[in-house]
This record gives structure tokens, C-alpha cells and sequence, in this order.
């Protein structure tokens, strides 16, 4: 965590951190936040074994079959628990949209980029970042598209 505020500290980044109970849903986080300003950081892994991350709104699921022709790749899944926090850093909850230990390509869905600013992982199963969209675009340099159903 402290080399994670390093980060935003280096890297000019202005967020609020809100405490929860837990934020390993959108429901739990819903309870904290407002539900339509929730982002959701997954993790993937394609067919040969390379991670990645898509960013999308929280009630938006990821569209599979969009994400494989994107990236033009064979097959995708999501990352189970042991490898979130293998490419990420941190556990299922607390994944962050902006800094991964082993992790390059992130796509951010578009209709991420309708809002000012989301909630979303803070880097700890009971904490959530507020955090300006501009900034997400600009540290990650994600590819937009439409990754949501």
C-alpha cells in the first residue's frame, strides 16, 4: 500500500479514499458511494497466459466475445483470486485502475469516460479511491472501446 501512495504522490495524483465494509462488489460498495459512479478494475488472462485489465462501469458486465476481437485473441477469462493479486498487487476488491505490478495492456470501456470521476478499487478490500477519469486516461493510457454489455 505505501509504495501505492508513493505512486499517487509522484505521479500528481489527487484522490479521496472512503472506508467501507468491504468493497468486493458494486453491491457492497453501493452501500458508501453512489452505485452509477462505481468502476470496476478486472482482470483477465488470454490463451497464452497474458494479463490484462478492463475497466468498466460497475453495473456493466464485460462482453467476452468484444474484448477477444479487440484484442484479437483466440480466448479470455478472468483472472482467478491467486493471479489478481499475482499481476495486480492487491486482492479481489482493492485492484486499483491505476497501478499494476505486471500488467500493460488496459482497455477502459467508454461509457467510463462519461463521468468526471468514479469510485473504485483503493487498494484495500475495505477501501474506495475517488478518483478524476482524466487521470485514469492519462496514467494508464488505456485503449477505449466498448468492452460492456
Amino acid at each position: 500500500m505505501e509504495e501505492f501512495l508513493n505512486f499517487l504522490k509522484m505521479n500528481n495524483i489527487n484522490v479521496e479514499f472512503v472506508e467501507t465494509k468491504s468493497s468486493r462488489t458494486v453491491e457492497e460498495s453501493s452501500e458508501f458511494v453512489p452505485k452509477e459512479l462505481i468502476a470496476k478494475t478486472l482482470i483477465f488472462v488470454d490463451y497464452n497466459k497474458n494479463p490484462f485489465v478492463v475497466i468498466l462501469m460497475g453495473e456493466n458486465k464485460a462482453d467476452f466475445k468484444k474484448i477477444k476481437e479487440f484484442l484479437n485473441v483466440k480466448d479470455v477469462r478472468l483472472a482467478n483470486e491467486k493471479e489478481v493479486f499475482e499481476y495486480s498487487g492487491f486482492k479481489v476488491g482493492a485492484v486499483t485502475p491505476i497501478f499494476f505490478k505486471k500488467i500493460s495492456t488496459i482497455l477502459i470501456d467508454k461509457k467510463v469516460l462519461e463521468k468526471e470521476y468514479v469510485y473504485c478499487g483503493g487498494g484495500k478490500e475495505n477501501l474506495l479511491m475517488k478518483i478524476n477519469v482524466k487521470d485514469i486516461l492519462r496514467i494508464t493510457n488505456g485503449k477505449i472501446g466498448d468492452f460492456s454489455k
